[in-house]
């Protein structure tokens, strides 16, 4: 018992260092488990579908990793050191959960779910917009759509906005953009403004008309065609 409780603290200062380790070091843990679980290499072995010098391997490279012994070895079987068994209880919610997360994200892959939140420009909360969101919401009724209507341009990332739909051309060379549709634009101006002021025949001339413009052009607009 001695020896036990010199090796307790050194299996807890080394276990959040491996479980945060890459994704090899679960693999290594879940081949403890199985070896663990059946009291023999060859049997873990043939269980993961591994050679039982892979089996071999893995557990001499954790035992490495932990400084210390966490199976005492026979020619016919193995058992369990104080140490193994501390870390067996220990990792089995931890896989448990990495398991269960595991599957969860592999049913979103399949079946989208959770909240989805939008970013769009007040206008297109006029237009086809809503529809077009009934009809996604019907077809994927586990997902809950949040939308936000702003014409001016979001950070994606501080907002947690998963998709922004947007106008134009977009400059932010950090985000992945996909056109989606054309949309037609129309210079327009009230039947008094043209006859006080004729209409332009090609775009150079609207350099001398008035523009009424968004205030989310900047302080400087310019027409784009």
């Amino acid at each position: 018992m001695g020896v036990a409780k010199q090796l307790r603290p050194s299996i807890r200062a080394n276990a959040e260092t491996i479980l945060h380790k890459p994704m090899d070091s679960l693999d290594l843990i879940r081949t403890f488990r199985e070896v663990a679980q059946q009291g023999n290499f060859s049997r873990a072995a043939a269980k993961l579908s591994m050679s039982k010098a892979t089996v071999s391997k893995y557990i001499a490279e954790l035992e490495e990793r932990f400084g210390v012994r966490l199976l005492n070895r026979s020619t016919r079987s193995v058992s369990l050191t104080d140490a193994g068994a501390l870390l067996l209880e220990r990792s089995t919610p931890v896989l448990e959960m990495v398991e269960l997360t595991q599957s969860e994200l592999q049913d979103r892959a399949s079946l989208p779910a959770g909240r989805l939140k939008i970013s769009a420009p007040h206008g297109m909360g006029q237009g086809d917009l809503p529809n077009l969101l009934a009809q996604f919401m019907r077809h994927y009724p586990d997902v809950s759509i949040s939308l936000h209507l702003d014409s001016r341009t979001p950070d994606m990332v501080d907002e947690g906005i998963d998709v922004a739909l947007r106008l134009g051309p977009i400059e932010n060379e950090n985000l992945i953009v996909r056109r989606l549709v054309p949309v037609r634009l129309v210079a327009c101006a009230a039947p008094i403004y043209w006859r006080k002021h004729g209409v332009p025949k090609r775009p150079a001339d609207l350099a001398h008309h008035v523009a009424l413009t968004s205030s989310n052009s900047g302080p400087n607009p310019q027409w784009r065609w």
